[in-house]
């Protein structure tokens, strides 16, 4: 058994807008030797069967290292149809990092009881620095040894293909990426066979332009989208995976990004897109007990064991816009939590069947840590022969009068407000562009730049310590120190010439700029 110290990294983003941009590397446990060594034991065990037939729609699982080997890690084998292991890095040369696990014993045994069960185990190969992307994706011979690599690492030791998680990709990397994932394709086609797995880890909001939706779904199996971290832990707090746009927590939401993807292509291949799921959430520390409540400091991940416990023991609230529940208490200060539940996560996978996708999936298996309701709810959903999802039943933690059952009236309930309401963006507004919604592409020691062209799709960086990192900004051309009233007056003026003259201008490919 492996002894993993969870220690996450600190790399947040400042700002008050949502959706960070790099989902993945939030909940990456700090590199040393002390926090990966090679699994010594079986590494896990087989769950009890919970689905009687493999579910109609691919479900889909990221296990990170981080969770394999701990000893209590039990795998729902026959509700899955992708386990993707995550993860290993490839640098700027194509150069792929430690494998962590893989070619072990416990690895083998892994990948040898999911073909079992007809399961694909998979590798993750990412990369979270936008700089090393460019460099890595601009070079045609870096891009032919990174799929060199991968395509030799997936055949020598068992797996039966790949996904790529590439976080903070370049705008003007857009058709390097694309590149690179047909020659990946190709060449998996070749040395592995024709039933290799390819899929792409895809953003909520492409705040950038950087993917090609349609595109890239035409060459890969899956687009995992992931929808999660709309509210992330160094913003405000509020669902981690809102299912609607509401004037209460904004526009960005499960809806809004499913929307997005239809909007620029993706439609053609929705049953290729797989809706990713979080199996975690996050507890704020807030100034009291409102909601939408003020952060006093950056949130905690709480995996989705422990959030239904903390839920048994504060009770849980439901909000009907974004289909989450939540609670809000004092423990040595006010503090929000939100997460997922049973219920959630069943409006969302009937979501993801109303929109014609082609599955649903979780970041990250073991979160859920024996809470078997998590797979019960997606055989119910996704059982073979349904043709629509199932009636959902009433909830023990949320009573029929939205309460929790704990609480006898309304009376015992902690009062919470409506924050004033915001103003949604149409989908053939520049949404990504309003100031309250920008998401700087940053860590703690960046500064963001207002300096942008959002027309031109280009992204200025900052050179802060030493290093450059790609910034998505508010775009809006507008100088700071101009009056709002003016400057919102003038940008007006000048966007309502400009579509007079040139007409609308189109951005096939996916992302959020353009119209």
């Amino acid at each position: 058994m492996r002894k993993v110290f969870f220690i996450f990294l600190l790399l947040t983003v400042e700002s008050t807008g949502f959706s960070q941009p790099f989902a993945h590397l939030m909940q990456i446990p700090l590199e040393s030797s002390l926090m990966w060594q090679e699994c010594e034991g079986q590494g896990f065990e087989i769950a009890a069967p919970i689905c009687e037939k493999k579910p109609e729609a691919t479900v889909f699982g990221y296990l990170p290292y981080w969770n394999f080997c701990t000893g209590s890690l039990k795998i729902q084998f026959d509700c899955l149809h992708v386990i993707a292991y995550f993860g290993t890095t490839v640098d700027a040369q194509g150069n792929l990092g430690a494998l962590k696990d893989f070619g072990t014993p416990a690895m083998d045994y892994l990948i040898e009881v999911a073909r079992s069960y007809g399961v694909k185990g998979v590798r993750v190969v990412g990369n979270f620095d936008s700089n090393t992307l460019s460099t890595l994706l601009s070079s045609p011979s870096a891009r032919e040894n990174a799929v060199n690599n991968i395509v030799r690492t997936v055949k020598a030791h068992g797996g039966q293909g790949v996904n790529i998680d590439f976080e903070g990709l370049p705008y003007a990397n857009k058709q390097d990426f694309v590149l690179f994932i047909g020659a990946l394709r190709e060449a998996l086609d070749a040395e592995v066979g024709k039933e290799a797995h390819l899929s792409i880890a895809t953003p909520a909001v492409d705040w950038n332009g950087s993917f090609d939706y349609d595109v890239l779904a035409s060459i890969a199996d899956n687009l995992f989208i992931m929808g999660y971290d709309y509210h992330w832990r160094g913003g405000q707090p509020g669902p981690v995976s809102p299912l609607r746009s509401s004037s209460k927590w904004g526009k960005y939401s499960l809806e809004w990004t499913i929307d997005d993807y239809f909007q620029y292509g993706a439609d053609v291949y929705r049953d290729r897109l797989v809706l990713g799921l979080p199996l975690y959430g996050y507890d704020w520390p807030t100034t009291g007990d409102t909601v939408p409540g003020t952060a006093t400091d950056k949130a905690t991940a709480i995996f989705y064991k422990s959030c239904q416990q903390k839920f048994d023991t504060y009770g849980a609230v439901w909000d009907e816009p974004s289909s989450t529940p939540y609670s809000v208490y004092n423990s040595n200060g006010w503090h929000q939590l939100f997460c997922e539940n049973r219920r959630s996560l069943r409006e969302k996978f009937d979501f993801a069947l109303e929109k014609g996708l082609g599955g649903v999936g979780f970041w990250a298996l073991g979160y859920e840590d024996g809470y078997t309701e998590v797979f019960e709810e997606i055989r119910d959903a996704f059982a073979k022969g349904n043709e629509s999802a199932d009636e959902v039943e009433p909830l023990p933690d949320v009573a029929d009068n939205g309460l929790p059952e704990m609480f006898e009236s309304e009376e015992d309930v902690v009062e919470t407000s409506l924050a004033e309401d915001l103003h949604v963006v149409t989908d053939s507004d520049q949404g990504a562009n309003e100031s309250r919604d920008v998401q700087a592409w940053s860590w703690d020691r960046h500064i963001p730049t207002k300096d942008a062209n959002p027309e031109a799709n280009e992204f200025n960086a900052v050179d802060v310590q030493g290093e450059n990192v790609n910034l998505a900004t508010s775009g809006s051309g507008c100088n700071l120190g101009v009056n709002p009233s003016a400057c919102s007056a003038l940008c007006f003026a000048l966007l309502l010439a400009v579509c007079l003259i040139l007409g609308r201008k189109t951005k096939k490919g996916g992302g959020v700029y353009g119209s």
